[in-house]
Parts: structure tokens; C-alpha cells; sequence
């Protein structure tokens, strides 16, 4: 049995009851680790090793319980991540990318933009908790 520990704080990628709603144990697991680990710049290697089984027998039900792929996953949990901190706190767009687990700073706008319609500076001026 694989345990991961999820830590709690009012952080959106830690507070998800969800995941115990997945019966495929496996499944569960990568959920986990993803979560706990997504913003270390991980990939979908780290995951496999980390569930212990095969990536050609891990996707396939990954993506049938989940509805996308594990990279996906990994991707949108960071950008989860970036949102709150862009809301939250008064980082710059180099200390969020840092702390996502982006190597730039460009790759996480250009993904937040795909994910959110918005650029990350335009989501903190609408979002931001700090006024």
C-alpha cells in the first residue's frame, strides 16, 4: 500500500475529498502523488514509479477514471496551484513559476492562458484577495 501525505492548508490542490471516490487503487495513488507532488516538476515517469505498475496498463485506466491524461493532470494541478497563489499572495509571475515547478516563467503563462482564457497578470487583477 502506497501512502502519500497531503497536506491540509486552505490551499485548493490539497483539500479535495474527492479521491477517495476512485475505486481503481492505482488510479488513486497517481491522484495522490500528483497531488502532493505536481509543482516538484514532475513527470508522467515519476508517476508510474511512484504507483509501481506499467505506463501501458496505468494511462489507459488513468485516463477511463479520470476522463484525461496523467500529464494533463499534472499540468492542471499546477495551474490550480499558480491560481492560487496569484490570488492569494504578492509573488511575482518568476517566484509562482518557480514554486509550480515551471523552469519558465513563459511556459506557465502560455499554459494558464490555455486553461483559463486569461493571462496570469488579468486572473490576479480580477482574483486577487489582496484589495
Amino acid at each position: 500500500m502506497h501512502t502519500f501525505r497531503i497536506p491540509l492548508g486552505g490551499n485548493p490542490i490539497d483539500n479535495r475529498s474527492d479521491i477517495w471516490k476512485i475505486d481503481d487503487e492505482d488510479v488513486r495513488i497517481a491522484i495522490q502523488y500528483i497531488r502532493c507532488h505536481a509543482c516538484l516538476g514532475i513527470n508522467v515517469s515519476n508517476v508510474v514509479a511512484a504507483v509501481n505498475a506499467s505506463r501501458s496498463s496505468l494511462e489507459p485506466r488513468f485516463y477511463r477514471v479520470i476522463g484525461h491524461s496523467i500529464h494533463t493532470e499534472i499540468k492542471k494541478t499546477q495551474i490550480r496551484q499558480v491560481r492560487h497563489l496569484l490570488t492569494t499572495g504578492k509573488m511575482t509571475l518568476e517566484q509562482i513559476a518557480k514554486r509550480t515547478g515551471f523552469p519558465h516563467v513563459q511556459h506557465m503563462a502560455t499554459l494558464f492562458r490555455q486553461q483559463t482564457k486569461m493571462n496570469p497578470t488579468a486572473y490576479r487583477n480580477k482574483h486577487s484577495k489582496n484589495e
